[in-house]
């Protein structure tokens, strides 16, 4: 017996076997969902490829030249 059949995917086919017409809307949904995830993801990509060297080296001397700075704090932090 295959074991996939347990557990949430049991759950998923009995409900598209009794109510067939509410989990195709929901099944157009993740597809759109997933298509738009997949669109984001290569514009990110693509921002990735034109821009990373910029990005990385922007991160980098903002991590390797450390400025401190005192607080502006008007009053001590309370005592607990």
């Amino acid at each position: 017996m295959d074991a996939s059949i347990y557990g949430p995917e049991i759950t998923r086919q009995a409900t598209e076997l009794i109510y067939p017409q509410h989990t195709s809307g929901n099944k157009k949904a993740e597809e759109d969902a997933a298509k738009d995830a997949e669109n984001k993801v290569d514009e990110i990509k693509e921002a990735g490829k034109e821009k990373g060297g910029k990005v990385i080296e922007e991160l980098l001397r903002a991590v390797m030249d450390v400025k401190p700075e005192k607080p502006n704090r008007v009053a001590a932090p309370p005592k607990s």
